[in-house]
């Protein structure tokens, strides 16, 4: 009798044991599988398709493939493509601006939901509980990730280009986007003293696009094919179609740092609002094609498609990959032209960052700079300004809750 009653409290314990720690097991995957849905979600949102909130967009499909391939006590959980991937504008706000998400009506989250309960069709089985007839056991997690407009990267290319402006000196007919080598930003008569008829620029900020870059314009968004020259020295008034050489921060010295800063990672972060220096002195064209040259020779096969206005055939997408994203896309830091124009009378312009510009280098010339704007992944400083979405090609994904 003895041993009877202690294989009936054995038993008991057995079930706290094993068929509590099954669940608390699955708990834990079934996290992981909606943080890693949420996760790949916003990826998706960010880069490939900020409008499509779809169940054949790219955020949904991306979400539901991760989640479902981490597994829950070796079965893929359940999820509602339509139910269980949202995008949650009210309780969703973010979390640098604290702006609601749903800011100029797109929201910057994606939610995940995952199942494996008796009502979707999969629940964990019980080992021993089954004894006292406890047949299932049902468990569901939730994760939200974020998009966030980034402000900062440490992966900066030393070749600064001016944002737009509206062109209004000599005359207003003149598009920004047009080919044109005559035609440059003049605000200032001399430094302080502005010049009866001039051109207009408003940055971009949190709250408003000024008239600078966004994404989705026909002229001058993501896919928007852009050549550079060097910008002459000493300072003229800057061009649309120019870059200016600019000594960028790095987390180790180099002997040539305009070389280095293309071919690798500057390793140090630079923010929105932050005043780099220009590189004074003689051209320093021949480190930029050789960069450039050497960092299209790690991706040789990639190019952009139109199309899907992305990249495609990068070694990043090969198995394993080569990096985390081609190494022909750069960030190219966008400056304050009005700042410029204003500092330039005293031989050294100032070149104060607005904005980002992801670029995927095409083939260059012995004179010019050619490529894509497109998106870059970013990081997020929360003491530097941030940018709306329209106007940010830096981006980002995290979890919030």
């Amino acid at each position: 009798m003895q041993v009877a009653v202690s294989l009936l409290a054995l038993t008991a314990f057995s079930a706290l044991a094993v068929d509590f720690g099954v669940l608390w097991v699955a708990r834990a995957q079934a996290q992981n599988s909606a943080d890693a849905g949420a996760h790949a979600g916003a990826v998706a949102l960010a880069f490939d398709g900020f409008a499509d909130r779809g169940d054949t967009g790219a955020a949904k499909q991306a979400a539901n493939a991760v989640a479902l391939a981490n597994q829950v006590w070796l079965e893929s959980p359940a999820i509602n493509l339509s139910t269980d991937i949202t995008f949650p504008e009210g309780n969703c706000t973010n979390i640098l601006t604290g702006d609601p998400a749903s800011h100029l009506g797109q929201s910057p989250c994606i939610r995940v939901d995952v199942h494996r309960t008796q009502a979707a069709g999969n629940p964990l089985p019980t080992f021993f509980a089954k004894l006292v007839g406890v047949q299932n056991q049902s468990i569901r997690a939730t994760a939200t990730a974020q998009v966030i407009s980034a402000n900062a990267s440490d992966c900066v290319a030393p070749l600064a280009i001016p944002d737009r402006w509206t062109e209004q000196f000599p005359t207003a007919l003149i598009p920004w986007h047009t080919n044109n080598p005559a035609l440059s930003f003049r605000k200032f008569a001399s430094q302080g003293v502005l010049l009866p008829v001039r051109d207009i620029y408003v940055p971009p900020s949190a709250t408003s696009v000024g008239t600078g870059l966004q994404v989705d314009d026909i002229h001058g968004g993501v896919g928007y094919s852009f050549g550079l020259r060097e910008a002459p020295q000493p300072f003229q008034p800057i061009g649309p179609r120019q870059f200016v050489p600019v000594h960028i921060p790095r987390a180790t010295a180099a002997a040539d740092e305009v070389l280095a800063n293309i071919e690798e990672c500057n390793g140090q972060s630079v923010t929105i609002g932050q005043t780099l220096q220009p590189i004074v002195g003689s051209s320093v064209f021949s480190s930029v094609n050789a960069g450039l040259l050497n960092v299209i020779g790690d991706d040789v096969g990639a190019m952009w498609n139109p199309g899907l206005n992305r990249i495609q055939n990068s070694c990043a997408a090969n198995n394993p990959p080569c990096a985390a994203f081609s190494p022909r896309l750069i960030v190219l830091p966008v400056f304050d032209v009005a700042h410029y124009d204003e500092t330039r009378w005293d031989g050294t312009p100032e070149i104060r960052i607005v904005n980002f510009v992801g670029y995927f280098v095409e083939a260059p010339t012995s004179t010019q700079v050619n490529g894509r704007f497109a998106y870059h992944p970013g990081l997020i400083n929360s003491t530097a300004p941030s940018l709306l979405h329209a106007s940010a090609y830096l981006r980002t994904a995290i979890l919030v809750r």
